[in-house]
């Protein structure tokens, strides 16, 4: 059906302008690489559409002016600096190492985490396992105010091994000052909600 549809795109006039006809093909160029990867390898799928990402990223860098501050909102698993704490992603290149890789310490990866909340599941909204003492949301609040937390790298280094939920709520135990530059602990998170009236 995607493809279908790309096709069809394909045929439809191109801008006129230089400028936008660039952008229209890239932007097909890289969504085409995306259609293309099987999502049923599951590896193959999470290193392609991160290298999808970066090279997209790249594309966009190569046409503004030095220096320029770029921020990508993503998953954390995307943007940290190393996504193999995820067994599903040992031995694979995720966006935010390609990006480490070209841009040094210039680049910073900031971690999402939640106390525990709602998070989007199907068909309905799934709750997000408690953070156990411990922990580095708990570590982050330790008590009941509740308050939005950050962790700088140098919390994050002091911290040492610990388990949190940064990536998709799975409970991870790692040395997170090797895997993000920051993160941000919310007392709870809750599902996006659909609010359209014609549902």
């Amino acid at each position: 059906m995607l493809q279908s549809c790309m096709a069809a795109i394909r045929t439809l006039p191109e801008p006129s302008d230089a400028q936008a006809r660039r952008e229209h093909r890239a932007m097909l160029d890289m969504l085409g690489r995306f259609l293309a990867l099987d999502p049923r390898d599951q590896r193959a799928f999470f290193a392609g559409r991160d290298q999808a990402m970066f090279d997209l990223l790249a594309w966009w860098q190569a046409g503004w002016p030095a220096g320029t501050k770029v921020i990508i909102w993503t998953a954390t698993v995307h943007a940290a600096r190393d996504a193999t704490p995820e067994p599903r992603w040992a031995g694979l290149r995720n966006l935010g190492s390609l990006v480490a890789e070209r841009h040094g310490r210039r680049a910073f990866a900031l971690g999402f985490g939640a106390l525990g909340g709602t998070t989007r599941g199907f068909p309905a909204p799934r709750a997000i396992a408690p953070a156990e003492a411990g922990s580095l949301e708990r570590l982050a609040i330790p008590d009941d105010h509740r308050q939005t937390a950050f962790l700088s790298a140098a919390a994050l280094r002091r911290a040492g091994r610990r388990t949190v939920g940064l990536f998709t709520h799975q409970r991870l135990t790692a040395d997170w000052s090797q895997i993000v530059d920051g993160a941000v602990i919310f007392p709870a998170e809750a599902a996006a909600a659909d609010i359209r009236k014609d549902r």
